[in-house]
């Protein structure tokens, strides 16, 4: 595979650990020591500062390594509580996303980030005879932590009492997908060439077979183009990210080249599995994570009807925003060397509006709503995704007049869903 996809894989995985930022502390503590011993060794007086004590320096530093890791302690405790609230409130599925939270890192980093940074500092100005100059820079820093620490703790403090709202989260969440929505309606085959899903494999072809069982997370198409371009041959993906895999099954197939084992055996490192689906490059379960958000709301123990007609709305914006981007693209004429099934409208359509149809359907408010917000998005969507959102919005009103219990709630229903009639 490319550097590009190993990059790119590990750029995700060391943005989602939390000790990364702390590491660059450690390292700026250690250049801090550093750059003021070497200011008092190259510079004998800064006559534009003040003289500063060593005690005052050592004081800042104590404070600071005394009071982070009580800091560090209350705001984790703070953030799972915030965190539980927002899984709780939303989607267990919700949880990577939820958590993929650079504003939490990069608070929690700071305090712990600043802890160190205040014990090397000790270590060093104890272990160091700095003259004035030295002390002069390991103030002007101590002091720069300190502003930041405080300034980080300020606005943690301002942004927990958001994280565990449902609205924050349901923005969060709609982020995400309009994001991996948008890019999959603009490109459907990631570069290669897009063909209906379930296409019969070309006679003679040989199989790319998995190496284990799980869910197909991503398909590096970029790779297996560059891979087709020197081995001379074209693959057929079988799969979508999301298909459940088991080992030895077919991912696709390849057909021409000499080594075809050999390549196969490169594709087939094209094709990430693991153990659950992964919102990447997985449009369906991303749509289904604001469904789910809605359906939860509507079970009898929740019963918050308001909750589901705001993430009707959400949903249909989003739909209509992937779409707009879809439509700006343009048509993308991908390398036919590489070809890949798409998704079928009905499938992203369903995701969206099928279950909150299914436990929605005998409250008039939502029944109403699923309609419009139906309706919206087949004002703006073409070709499949219009003719998906009529046949929901005609399964969806078959539900509603049977779990409805007044004939005015009923007709209100037929009202808002008259445009799919034709």
């Amino acid at each position: 595979m490319s550097f590009s996809f190993h990059f790119a894989r590990l750029w995700r995985w060391l943005t989602g650990r939390l000790w990364i930022r702390p590491a660059l502390y450690v390292v700026l503590a250690v250049a801090a020591v550093a750059l003021a011993t070497l200011t008092d060794r190259m510079v004998d007086r800064l006559p534009f500062f003040f003289p500063v004590p060593r005690s005052v320096i050592e004081n800042l530093l104590s404070i600071i390594a005394s009071s982070m890791l009580a800091v560090t302690i209350f705001a984790v405790s703070v953030m799972n509580a915030a965190f539980s609230s927002a899984i709780g409130a939303t989607t267990p599925r919700a949880f990577e996303i939820v958590i993929a939270d650079n504003a939490a890192k990069q608070a929690l980093s700071s305090f712990i980030g600043a802890f160190i940074f205040a014990v090397i500092g000790l270590v060093g100005i104890n272990f160091q005879s700095f003259g004035e100059p030295g002390r002069v820079v390991m103030f002007v820093l101590t002091l720069s932590v300190f502003a930041w620490v405080v300034g980080t703790l300020i606005y943690w403090i301002d942004y927990v009492t958001r994280l565990g709202q449902l609205r924050f989260t349901v923005r969060k969440l709609s982020v995400r997908v309009e994001k991996v929505l948008g890019d999959y309606l603009a490109d459907p085959a990631s570069g290669g060439f897009a063909v209906p899903a379930m296409r019969a494999a070309p006679e003679g072809a040989y199989p790319i077979r998995a190496g284990k069982s799980g869910v197909l997370q991503t398909v590096s198409v970029s790779d297996l183009i560059s891979l087709a371009k020197s081995k001379t041959v074209e693959f057929d993906i079988a799969l979508a990210p999301g298909d459940i895999v088991a080992e030895g099954s077919p991912l696709g197939c390849m057909t021409g080249g000499d080594d075809q084992e050999d390549t196969a055996a490169s594709a087939c490192a094209c094709f990430t599995i693991g153990p659950e689906r992964d919102p990447v490059q997985d449009p369906e379960m991303t749509i289904r994570l604001l469904a789910e958000i809605a359906d939860r709301a509507l079970s009898p123990g929740v019963n918050d009807p308001g909750t589901a007609t705001d993430i009707l709305d959400t949903l249909a914006g989003v739909l209509i925003h992937a779409l707009a981007v879809a439509k700006k693209a343009g048509t993308v004429e991908g390398d036919r060397r590489v070809r890949v099934p798409t998704i079928d409208s009905e499938r992203l359509v369903r995701a969206a509006f099928e279950q909150i149809a299914r436990d929605g359907a005998g409250a008039v408010e939502v029944a109403e709503r699923l309609q419009e917000s139906l309706a919206a998005v087949a004002t703006v969507a073409t070709g499949g995704f219009a003719e998906a959102c009529k046949l929901h919005s005609r399964q969806a009103l078959i539900r509603a007049q049977a779990a409805l219990a007044h004939d005015w709630e009923r007709e209100r229903v037929n009202r808002a869903a008259a445009w799919s009639a034709g």
